[in-house]
């Protein structure tokens, strides 16, 4: 059982460890980062999105409107 108060989580690289693909996450807290692997690419979206949902992840994309200002 973990604390999930607190965190943020997000989606990492495919890595390939003894000839098969993992797909891992990282929950990120203040203090420390854990990083979790699935076997298939969709069960860790999954796990993303329960996460995200349940401690009312927002991206800053959903609020606001990310433009770039050029300086000249």
């Amino acid at each position: 059982m973990h604390n999930l108060s607190g965190v943020f989580v997000k989606e990492e690289k495919a890595e390939c460890i003894n000839g098969v693909n993992y797909y891992p996450f990282s929950v990120v807290y203040p203090k420390k980062n854990r990083i979790y692997y699935c076997e298939k690419e969709s069960e860790c979206k999954n796990w993303v999105a329960c996460i995200r949902k349940v401690t009312g992840y927002i991206n800053l994309t959903d609020i606001y409107e990310v433009k770039v200002n050029k300086l000249h």
